[in-house]
């Protein structure tokens, strides 16, 4: 991926989420197992985002004053991790059920969900918002781009629709609040040496198009799998295997469509595979 170093930006248009399994590895949907083989989980899409604004908190100065008059000022970071709100057009019981660990209940064509359950689980949840963006760059101005944050690591509340109120349109909403995250979404450990830090609730990024990610589990006999959506090309996709070993492009794995295929061979039974990549809306 090369992201550009400067771009304009406009709207949010694609947001997806996934939701971490007991090992850290994200899965779409908090019901069932992530299953062995070569469909894998990949991200589900939060359909019909409006808005979000998933910025960090406000920083905090502390003036100092003396001999009647000010002397100078401290700053310190935010005193807390980001929490926020998304809204969105599409009402949808079964991402409800996903943000809160409760279930959908079907009487024949009528769908039940709950709001405010009692004794709620609010799973570890990754979060991709993204919208469209131009390049600024000399040489690349005007190309277009797509910038967006990661959210690591969030818990993720229903509030609701917003109102009822007579011909205006709908509005459903969830609740962000982050946690500060020690590893990227694929494994990989927040490192000085790589991000000049060692953890972070929100993680920015710019790509020349929209990303997703997706997580298979090895089963021992098969060696290439299936991704939900076609890459862009082999240069636009990262595989990071077990415990954030980075694979590299032809040497240990190739893409033909949307399967990758693992050259060593079968990828070992209960041996993850992640995948970040980047495909056309």
């Amino acid at each position: 991926m090369s992201g550009s170093r400067s771009n304009i930006a406009a709207g949010t248009q694609l947001a997806y989420y996934g939701i971490y399994d007991t090992a850290g590895r994200l899965k779409g949907s908090t019901t069932g197992t992530l299953a062995q083989g070569d469909a894998g989980s990949g991200m589900k899409q939060l359909k019909g985002i409006k808005r979000a604004n998933p910025g960090p908190g406000e920083p905090e100065d502390v003036p100092i004053s003396g001999d009647d008059g000010p002397i100078g000022s401290i700053e310190f970071g935010p005193g807390e991790t980001p929490s926020f709100i998304i809204e969105n057009a599409v009402f949808d019981l079964d991402i409800q059920a996903d943000m809160q660990g409760t279930l959908v209940q079907s009487l024949q064509d009528l769908r039940l969900g709950v709001a405010q359950p009692d004794n709620p689980v609010y799973p570890d949840i990754c979060l991709i918002i993204q919208g469209k963006a131009k390049k600024q760059d000399v040489g690349v101005k005007g190309i277009k781009a797509w910038v967006g944050d990661i959210i690591p690591v969030a818990s993720v509340i229903p509030l609701g629709r917003e109102e009822f109120s007579e011909r205006t349109a709908a509005v459903n909403r969830y609740q962000v609040n982050t946690q500060v995250a020690s590893k990227q979404p694929w494994g990989v450990t927040i490192a000085d040496g790589d991000l000049g830090t060692t953890g972070a609730p929100i993680i920015p990024f710019t790509s020349d198009n929209p990303i997703t990610m997706q997580t298979f589990i090895g089963d021992g006999v098969v060696d290439a799998f299936i991704l939900e959506k076609t890459p862009v090309s082999v240069g636009k996709i990262i595989v990071h295997q077990g415990n954030g070993q980075l694979l590299g492009v032809t040497t240990e794995f190739t893409l033909s469509g949307n399967t990758i295929t693992l050259v060593a061979g079968a990828l070992a039974a209960g041996t993850y595979l992640q995948v970040v990549y980047e495909f056309n809306p």
